[in-house]
């Protein structure tokens, strides 16, 4: 399914904007803590990145490396169940028009908006929800973690 850009609809508002928060709330408290997590200026936990790895592009190996330790931490069947990504962003509209938009899809929330506008998108017509149970009679569930 490819979609042109135009019928993707307005884009969701994410975190970032601390200008137009500060006009919609102007009488908000100083300062802001934008927790978004794409630009939170405390990181995640890791270890040092040598500088060498952004010198080239990553080779086939290591991405099956990658996949086969995603496929074990994660105890999927196989590697083949893992898809890599630069963040989620470009695989969700990917994931939602893979399986094929008929029926219920079921977002376990709150979550990312992002899910629910790709499966939309998808064709599917979306039930946000906090009961697990829903999860189970969709044709499509999307349970994220964490958030």
């Amino acid at each position: 399914m490819t979609l042109a850009i135009s019928e993707l609809g307005s884009p969701i508002q994410h975190g970032g904007n601390l200008a137009m928060a500060r006009a919609l709330f102007p009488h908000a408290p100083e300062p802001w803590i934008d927790l978004s997590t794409g630009i939170n200026p405390h990181s995640y936990p890791h270890t040092p990145i040598p500088g060498n790895v952004f010198a080239r592009l990553p080779e086939p190996s290591s991405l099956e490396r990658l996949r086969a330790a995603a496929a074990e931490a994660y105890r999927a069947p196989s590697p083949a169940h893992i898809v890599a990504g630069p963040g989620t962003q470009i695989l969700l509209p990917i994931i939602a028009g893979l399986v094929g938009a008929t029926g219920t899809a079921a977002i376990l929330s709150p979550t990312y908006a992002e899910h629910a506008r790709a499966a939309t998108m998808a064709g599917f017509k979306v039930l946000e929800t906090d009961d697990l149970g829903d999860l189970a009679t969709s044709s499509l569930a999307v349970i994220v973690n964490p958030n």
